[in-house]
């Protein structure tokens, strides 16, 4: 059967094996349903920009704090750092130097990958970090989540939640894609109430998540 030429278009901006995913036979009714799909899949990607970027803030900035605190330096990661974290620490010190950038606290926070936040959860980092600060960083966290090991595991599964939407993968037939979203605003809540609550004020991927791929279907007459 001969695509419709607006589909064949787009199948060639997208190419194949990224539509793959979202076409299941090759009939005209099924392009459609899979375009509408990809659209869909598009729509709850940008839906959890609010929730993704709450996760991150809130929880470098915590750390950044309560470790300063502890340390008695904004700096404290310069040397209280292992393994590849204390590699990454240097190598930003030495590109900040070379592009003639002052390298204050803030530079560094910012420039540090969501990925290197999670490591700092792994296990040579229970007696440097943990043991003192965990009540700190999420002062409103159930007793009975309030381990490292309990969320190391829950902000890793958001982290690679955040990868996929940022490098564009599908993410609407994951399992349990409301839940984790769910345990996105619940974790930024327990780290700063307020800002859960702030984001929730944008945050409207339950409204597209419900909706589903049929909202994105072409009307007739369009």
């Amino acid at each position: 059967m001969r695509q419709p030429e607006p589909f064949s278009q787009l199948q060639r901006a997208l190419s194949d094996s990224r539509l793959e995913p979202y076409l299941s036979q090759s009939t005209q009714r099924n392009m459609e349903l899979g375009l509408a799909t990809y659209l869909w899949n598009l729509a709850l990607s940008e839906s959890l920009y609010p929730s993704l970027h709450g996760i991150e803030v809130t929880l470098r900035n915590s750390i950044h704090d309560a470790a300063s605190e502890k340390f008695g330096t904004e700096f404290w990661f310069t040397s209280h750092l292992v393994g590849y974290e204390k590699e990454a620490i240097e190598k930003m010190g030495q590109a900040f130097s070379r592009r003639n950038i002052k390298a204050t606290p803030g530079k560094y926070i910012a420039e540090c990958n969501f990925g290197f936040w999670v490591n700092l959860f792994n296990g040579e980092y229970e007696h440097i970090l943990w043991r003192s600060l965990i009540g700190e960083v999420f002062p409103h966290t159930p007793r009975r989540s309030r381990e490292r090991s309990t969320l190391r595991a829950r902000l890793d599964g958001i982290r690679r939640l955040r990868n996929r939407v940022f490098h564009f993968e599908p993410i609407w037939k994951l399992s349990g894609l409301k839940q984790r979203h769910f345990d996105i605003l619940e974790t930024i809540g327990w780290i700063n109430p307020a800002f859960r609550d702030m984001t929730e004020r944008v945050d409207r991927f339950n409204q597209v998540f419900d909706d589903g791929p049929n909202a994105f279907l072409a009307r007739p007459g369009h």
